[in-house]
């Protein structure tokens, strides 16, 4: 794992770090991911989120070693019952350890030293297809919060740029659901609507500021003897609903938990009972058979629900999507609204509009350049419908982008236009320069045929030209007979005929449009002259 993100807690600053986060956008360039997701793990010091994220990485291997295989994931098994013998899941080998095996995974280990500082990603993306698009999964574990060591703007830093930043939010809690819990979660999500209401909205943000919450209860000690996978789940889904349920909380809870619940398009709530009396202690050696099974199979059962591809949505930033190529981009710009480990309003605005604003010109010159493209081809074109093409597009593009800048509240604007503006008559430009280049191509090959002189009548020059286009087409045809006649010999008539057609087709293919290239070129001679390129020749 990386870390993308320190927090100095003698500074007190949040700072990214670039190099680790070009490597991790790196990776997910090169296996040509379409769109990001992040799964994060947050909570209290020493909560074993790193263990919870290790075992999310063994199971992503072995799903993607059996996808590698041809294999569909092996189902769990359907005989659970509470506190009786079970089998432990396919990803998971009784002879592996956990401490000390040879399997690459982060870092955490048992006893109560602290792991893990600031915000780490797992650099490899686990890529998936969803919607016709590549997927790149990302795991991120972060530095345990709301403990002695940092205040409460730390906490909330930690947590607010982990919130922004995931597609699903494990936060992983002991015991139970507790007001403190809700209070902590408050605290972010209060100043995040706060500092959409001083303008993100204007961005178009939809209704709900972040993805998806998991409440992750560990050490549950609820669930009795024989009960079943989902009578497991009910209850656990009753004790989520006795602390957000609106209906059945009192009056003074009602309006804190509101925010919480349309902060979050989705709350969900998991529990695992405890690992085993072993398992916390510094002396424990990582033996499997030292784990409780009950654990291991509700563990394999909520890896199954939160890293199913149906379930595993792409990354928007507060409503910006984080992009494959943008992805350093996002995460610095976010991390910079915390610079200082406080939560500040603007700061995090202007991240937001930052992303936004950059993207946005982005697509406006990407749309130019495509439609341009077409329009322009791989011959010349003429020069006036080109040029007037291209100025009615880049008007167009200009305009789009006028208007969505504005509802972004940006305070330089008309900059940001004047930018844009600019790189569309650069890259007009540079199309006409390029039209004109193809146009002297077709002059010059006219120019060889013996057409130099005879500019004053381009239907004349046509005519000659396509003669001597003609001329070479009978040899080559009779090249393209001998080859037939040689397939035949061989005794594969029909591959003989399909080779020669394809031939055929590409060489007929070509001289007309030689034959266009002349006779755009020479109808333009009057305006673009060849003259240079002639004397070149010469």
């Amino acid at each position: 794992p990386l870390q993308v993100v320190a927090l100095d807690m003698e500074q007190n600053k949040v700072v990214p770090n670039a190099a680790e986060l070009n490597e991790v956008q790196k990776h997910l360039t090169d296996a040509r991911c379409d769109e990001v997701s992040i799964v994060s793990v947050m909570g209290v010091y020493r909560t074993g989120k790193s263990f919870l994220l290790d075992m999310m990485l063994r199971f992503l291997k072995f799903k993607d070693k059996c996808a590698k295989e041809g294999k569909e994931l092996p189902p769990a098994s359907k005989s659970f019952a509470f506190g009786t013998p079970t089998e432990l899941p396919a990803w998971l080998p009784k002879d592996a350890n956990l401490c000390e095996d040879k399997h690459e995974g982060f870092t955490w280990r048992p006893g109560m030293t602290k792991c893990t500082e600031g915000i780490w990603l797992w650099s490899k993306p686990y890529v998936y297809e969803r919607d016709g698009k590549r997927v790149g999964l990302l795991l991120m574990d972060t530095q345990g919060a709301w403990d002695s060591r940092m205040s409460k703007e730390q906490s909330a830093t930690i947590f607010g740029l982990t919130a922004i930043l995931s597609s699903c939010l494990v936060y992983n809690i002991q015991n139970r659901i507790e007001e403190d819990k809700i209070d902590n979660l408050d605290y972010f999500t209060t100043f995040a609507n706060r500092a959409c209401e001083e303008g993100l909205h204007k961005a178009k943000v939809g209704s709900t500021l972040f993805q998806r919450l998991v409440f992750l209860i560990r050490d549950w000690e609820h669930f009795e003897d024989n009960m079943a996978l989902a009578d497991c789940q009910e209850m656990v889904q009753a004790h989520l609903a006795s602390h957000t349920n609106k209906q059945l909380l009192s009056e003074e809870r009602y309006e804190q938990v509101g925010r919480l619940m349309a902060s979050f398009e989705k709350v969900e709530a998991e529990a695992f009972p405890h690992p085993g009396k072993n398992i916390p202690k510094a002396s424990w050696k990582g033996e499997v058979k030292d784990v409780n099974p009950d654990f291991l199979y509700m563990m394999d059962s909520f890896l199954r629900h939160v890293l199913c591809e149906e379930n595993l949505v792409p990354a928007t930033a507060m409503g910006a999507v984080i992009e494959p190529s943008h992805f350093a981009r996002s995460v610095t710009a976010f991390a910079s609204a915390f610079k200082d480990a406080k939560l500040e309003g603007v700061g995090l605005r202007e991240a937001f509009v930052t992303l936004e604003v950059q993207k946005l010109k982005e697509n406006v010159i990407r749309d130019f350049r495509t439609d341009m493209e077409k329009r322009l081809g791989t011959h010349p074109v003429d020069p006036e419908s080109l040029d007037r093409n291209g100025k009615a597009l880049g008007k167009a593009a200009i305009e789009s982008f006028t208007e969505n800048i504005r509802n972004f509240g940006v305070d330089d604007a008309e900059e940001e236009i004047a930018a844009i503006e600019k790189q569309i008559a650069d890259a007009l430009k540079g199309y006409n320069e390029t039209n004109a280049q193809r146009l002297r191509g077709g002059q010059m090959k006219a120019a060889v045929a013996g057409f130099a002189l005879v500019v004053a009548s381009p239907i004349i020059s046509l005519v000659l030209a396509i003669k001597v286009v003609l001329a070479p087409a009978a040899v080559g045809l009779a090249g393209f007979q001998a080859n037939y006649n040689r397939q035949q010999e061989g005794g594969d008539c029909m591959r003989g005929v399909k080779r020669t057609a394809q031939e055929w087709g590409r060489f007929a293919g070509g001289r007309l449009g030689d034959c266009r290239d002349i006779f755009v070129g020479v109808r333009n001679c009057g305006q673009h002259p060849p003259v240079q390129d002639f004397q070149q020749l010469g």
